[in-house]
C-alpha cells in the first residue's frame, strides 16, 4: 500500500508539473510560438501520464476502506488466522486438534472421541500422559488455531514405506497448552511456529486393491474386513483409512526468522511514517506561505510548493531514521536474538538439516522408501511413551536387549514427575548396516514440564539413541494390527503389557518391525 500511495503522489505531482507547464505557456509573455508549442505539448504528456499513473493506483485502493487497510497491512506484519480448509488432510487436524483438547482436559471414558483420528499405538501412546496426569491431578488445555505468517500455513510431505501411505503435515498455528491443578494455573507453554502430524493410511492398489498393513499382501477392502486371507488379521473401516500416529508443536527456527523479518520490516515502515508525515505537512505549510509572494499562477504555485517540500521531507526523514537504524533496529535485534533465532542461528541449524539429508540418502541407498520425517516421528513417539510410563514393562516397550532395557528402567524415577514432552531439534547423526541390522544413531533436545508438590517446573534434556532395526524390514510404521498381536499363540498384545504374551509368554521382536532403542543416553541441560 505504501508503495500505491507513492506512486499516486507521483501522478498528482506529474498531474500538477504538467498543467503549470501549460499555465506557463498560456500566461507567460515572454515566450515565442515554438517554445508555447513545446510547453503545451510536454505540459500535456506530463499531465495526462500523471493522471493516468494516479488513477490507476488509486483504483487499486478501492476507496477509503481498501486504503485504510491497505496501509494497516503494510505497517503491521500480515499474521492471520486461517479459518478455511482446503483439502480432507485439513479437515482431519483441525478436528484433531479439537478433540486433542477434548481428550486431556474432560472426562474421556473408555471409547473417547480421538480414537477415530489416531492409531491405536498413538492412542496408547496418549493414555500413557493422561493416566500421568490423572494420578498427578492435573489437566491439560489446547487452544490452538491456524495462522499465516506470510508462507503457505499446511504444507504436506507424502510417501510410501512398503506397507502405508504416509504424509507428513506441517501446520503453522498459533498454540498454547496450559495445564491445571484443579482450577489453578500451574503453567503454560506457548508456540508460535508449528504443529507437525504423521497421517497413516492403507496403501491401495489399482482401484480396489488394498495392501494389508500387517504382511504386505494385496488383496480386496472387504476381504481385509473380514480377515486377511494370508496373515488373518482383522481390521475395521477405520483402520484403513488415515489416522494421525503422530503429534507435537514444534519450533521452526526458519518460520521465525521470517516472521520476526516481516515484523521488522513493517516496523522500519511504521517508523518511516511517523517521522515522514509529520515533516512533509510542516514543509508543505511553510511552502505555501512562502508560495503568496511568488509571481506565478495558481497551478505553478500549487506545483512549486509540492517540490518544494518533497525534498526536505525526503532529506530530514533520512536522517532522522539514521538513530533508528543504528541505535532502535539493533536493540530489536539483540532483544528477539533471546527469543527468536538469529540468521547466523538459522545459517547452523540449515547445515545440520543438510546432515540429516545427507545421512537420510544415505539409508535410501539401503532401504529406497525410508523417510526422514516417518523416522522422527517414530522416534518421537518412542521418547514421548518413556516419559509417560510408570512401570518397568511400560517404559522397555520400545527397548531391544538387557543392557536398553536396563538402561531405560534407571530412567523411570527422572520421569515420575514430568507431564509434558516436547522436541525442540533432533538429527539423523549416523546410518549403517551391519550383521544383518540397520542401526541409526539420533540425537534430540527436548523440553519437559514437570509436577512435583502442586508446581511445575522446565527442564530441558539431551538424549542420544542408539536404534535398530532388522535390515529385511523396510517398513517405517508400527500400527497396531501389524504389531499387537503374539507370534506364537495369536493372542492380542499390548504395548502397556510389555513385549511378552501374558498367555504364553513368548516375546516379540520390534526390531522385526520398526525402529528399536538399542541404548539411550540422557543428558539434563541447564
Amino acid at each position: 500500500m505504501l508503495k500505491t500511495i507513492g506512486m499516486i503522489a507521483l501522478g498528482v505531482f506529474m498531474f500538477f508539473c504538467g498543467a503549470a507547464m501549460i499555465e506557463m505557456a498560456l500566461t507567460e509573455p515572454d515566450f515565442e510560438i515554438a517554445s508555447r508549442i513545446f510547453a503545451s505539448v510536454c505540459g500535456l504528456i506530463l499531465a495526462i501520464g500523471g493522471g493516468v499513473v494516479a488513477y490507476l493506483y488509486g483504483s487499486e485502493t478501492f476507496g477509503v476502506k481498501g486504503a485504510v487497510k491497505g496501509l494497516k497491512s503494510d505497517v503491521s506484519p500480515n499474521f492471520h488466522e486461517v479459518t478455511k480448509d482446503e483439502c480432507d488432510t485439513e479437515k482431519l487436524i483441525r478436528r484433531f486438534r479439537l478433540h486433542y483438547d477434548g481428550f486431556f482436559s474432560e472426562e474421556s471414558g473408555q471409547n473417547p472421541v480421538i480414537a477415530g483420528d489416531v492409531t491405536q499405538i498413538f492412542l496408547h501412546i496418549l493414555g500413557l500422559q493422561k493416566k500421568r496426569l490423572e494420578k498427578k491431578g492435573v489437566s491439560v488445555r489446547l487452544e490452538s488455531k491456524r495462522m499465516s505468517y506470510g508462507v503457505a500455513p499446511v504444507s504436506q510431505h507424502r510417501s510410501f514405506d512398503g506397507r502405508y501411505r504416509i504424509n507428513n503435515v506441517t501446520e503453522t498455528v498459533e498454540a498454547k497448552k496450559t495445564f491445571f491443578a484443579g482450577k489453578r494455573k500451574l503453567t503454560s507453554f506457548r508456540v508460535l511456529d508449528t504443529a507437525r502430524y504423521r497421517l497413516l493410511s492403507a496403501s491401495t492398489v489399482g482401484e480396489s486393491d488394498v495392501i494389508c498393513p500387517s504382511c504386505g499382501a494385496a488383496q480386496s477392502r472387504d476381504g481385509l474386513l473380514d480377515g486377511c486371507d494370508f496373515c488373518g488379521t482383522k481390521f475395521t473401516v477405520e483402520d484403513l483409512g488415515t489416522r494421525v500416529s503422530d503429534f507435537g508443536l514444534r519450533p521452526d527456527y526458519e518460520i521465525e526468522y521470517e516472521r520476526w523479518k516481516g515484523s521488522r520490516e513493517a516496523y522500519f515502515r511504521r517508523a518511516g511514517l511517523i517521522v515522514g508525515v509529520p515533516i512533509f505537512i510542516f514543509c508543505m505549510a511553510g511552502a505555501l506561505m512562502a508560495a503568496g509572494d511568488l509571481e506565478a499562477g495558481f497551478v505553478m504555485k500549487i506545483a512549486a510548493t509540492m517540490f518544494a517540500a518533497a525534498f526536505p521531507t525526503a532529506a530530514f526523514t533520512f536522517f532522522a531514521m539514521i538513530p533508528v537504524m543504528l541505535f532502535v533496529f539493533p536493540a530489536m535485534q539483540t532483544a528477539a536474538s533471546l527469543r527468536y533465532r538469529s540468521k547466523k542461528q538459522l545459517a547452523s541449524m540449515k547445515a545440520k538439516e543438510a546432515s540429516d539429508l545427507s545421512a537420510e540418502s544415505k539409508v535410501k541407498a539401503f532401504d529406497r522408501n525410508f523417510s526422514l520425517g516417518g523416522f522422527m516421528s517414530g522416534v518421537q513417539n518412542m521418547l514421548a511413551a518413556s516419559h509417560f510410563a510408570d512401570t518397568p514393562n511400560e517404559i522397555i516397550a520400545f527397548a531391544e536387549g538387557q543392557q536398553a532395557e536396563g538402561e531405560m528402567i534407571s530412567l523411570l524415577p527422572a520421569y515420575a514427575d514430568v507431564i509434558d514432552m516436547s522436541v525442540d531439534q533432533m538429527h539423523l547423526d549416523s546410518y549403517a548396516v551391519t550383521d544383518g541390522m540397520q542401526r541409526a544413531e539420533v540425537s534430540a533436545d527436548l523440553l519437559l514440564i514437570c509436577e512435583r508438590g502442586g508446581r511445575a517446573s522446565r527442564r530441558r534434556e539431551r538424549i542420544s539413541l542408539s536404534l535398530i532395526k532388522n535390515a529385511g524390514c523396510v517398513t517405517q510404521a508400527v500400527c497396531a494390527p501389524s504389531f499387537l498381536k503374539c507370534p506364537s499363540c495369536g493372542a492380542p498384545m499390548s504395548l502397556s503389557e510389555g513385549k511378552r504374551c501374558q498367555y504364553c509368554g513368548s516375546e516379540k521382536k520390534l526390531s522385526d518391525y520398526d525402529w528399536a532403542i538399542a541404548g539411550l543416553r540422557s543428558q539434563t541441560v541447564r
